[in-house]
């Protein structure tokens, strides 16, 4: 079932319910320009509601399919970080009770620990987890077991299993993510940096961008344009009423180009994740815990500008 709204800014937003993508704290990691790859996070299971393990792959045309993965595979877990990697993905830490800190890699429906060497990161979740230039991977940010982990920042090569620490940014980081054209940029508390060389360099921000920075528990993907990213959904640090959908343009600055709300009544981004497909930037679901009622599952909504 699919909703069509026209939104402000040169947005369109397209609403469609799939209960196979109702969960939340799961990851997003585009296998093509056509197909996604969603695991993990928490949601229904039948008639259970649990942390989940599976990969289900999303064409662009709303075409759900499970597929049957290897074993051993990673633990059920929520809120972990994964980047696109050769025709598959990486995926690093997460949670199910405590944190994790191991990595595993998935291609053609097998998965394979990595057993790295070097300096790993500390086990953590809701961190961003960023693919770099050449495969590697950028780590920081997040919350471990002791509470946030703010001051560190770390780059995997999962080509030779090894870690490595590098300089983290200067402020608390809540989401980052990568462009078409390879600029890194991470985001957090009304600031933004870009990282190159293994430093990083701060970047203004718009008030627009600098509010959607604030955010805690968005999700954040490049589009098909150089130096443009979507960012949805989360929660304002200074309002907790969800956030809506921002276009950013990464320049010498960050601009945000086109603003629109969402239908909270059918979305509800908080730890939703979100990759590009087809003709615009897909947010599968996210939601809320219930302590009186039965959980918060959103429906997904395809972004496109228009």
């Amino acid at each position: 079932m699919t909703a069509q709204h026209a939104a402000a800014g040169q947005l369109q937003l397209n609403y469609w319910a799939e209960a196979r993508l109702q969960r939340w704290g799961h990851i997003a990691v585009p296998l093509s320009s056509t197909r996604v790859a969603i695991h993990g996070g928490y949601g229904r299971d039948g008639k259970k509601l649990r942390r989940l393990d599976d990969v289900v792959i999303v064409s662009s045309d709303g075409t759900v399919a499970p597929t049957v993965s290897s074993t051993p595979r990673p633990k059920a877990r929520e809120r972990h970080g994964a980047a696109a990697v050769e025709g598959g993905f990486v995926i690093h830490g997460g949670r199910a009770g405590g944190a994790f800190g191991d990595a595993w890699r998935w291609h053609d429906d097998v998965w394979r620990e990595l057993r790295c060497e070097g300096s790993p990161p500390a086990p953590r979740w809701s961190h961003a987890f960023v693919a770099l230039p050449g495969d590697a991977c950028l780590v920081c940010g997040g919350r471990g077991d002791a509470g946030d982990l703010d001051d560190d920042a770390y780059v995997l090569d999962p080509a030779t299993q090894t870690w490595s620490r590098v300089a983290a940014p200067a402020f608390p980081v809540a989401f980052a993510c990568s462009t078409s054209d390879g600029q890194t940029i991470a985001f957090g508390g009304g600031r933004a940096a870009r990282f190159a060389d293994a430093a990083w360099s701060e970047l203004a921000l718009d008030d627009a961008t600098a509010a959607a920075s604030r955010r805690l528990a968005a999700c954040v993907c490049a589009t098909a344009r150089p130096g443009e990213l979507v960012v949805a959904g989360g929660v304002p640090a200074d309002e907790g009423e969800v956030g809506g959908v921002a276009v950013l343009r990464i320049g010498e600055d960050v601009k945000c180009v086109a603003e629109a709300p969402l239908d909270v009544m059918r979305a509800y981004p908080v730890h939703a994740a979100a990759a590009f497909s087809g003709d615009g930037v897909v947010v599968f679901g996210g939601g809320v815990p219930c302590l009186s009622f039965a959980p918060v599952f959103g429906d997904s909504v395809r972004v496109v500008m228009t």
